[in-house]
């Protein structure tokens, strides 16, 4: 939304957006659908590490897609980690 609220200003100022993940850090819940997409991982430490990847993954997806579809290619995605 943040996003898509900007763009609609047309008034060509930049957006910055700083999005601070918690996952994939302890506690390790993600939600079952995600962890579904891990059950070729026998052990669970794993499992549910793998299930706050692809929900992260899921996240990014969609901030990229909107900054793409509301921003366009005069965008700059930098993306981190503290580890």
């Amino acid at each position: 939304a943040v996003i898509k609220n900007h763009a609609s200003l047309e008034n060509n100022r930049p957006l910055f957006l700083y999005l601070a993940y918690t996952a994939a850090h302890a506690p390790l819940v993600p939600i079952p659908e995600d962890e579904g997409s891990c059950v070729h991982l026998k052990h669970e430490w794993r499992r549910k590490f793998c299930g706050l990847v692809v929900g992260l993954d899921r996240g990014v997806g969609r901030v990229l897609d909107a900054a793409l579809s509301y921003l366009g290619d005069n965008t700059i995605i930098f993306f981190s980690s503290d580890n």
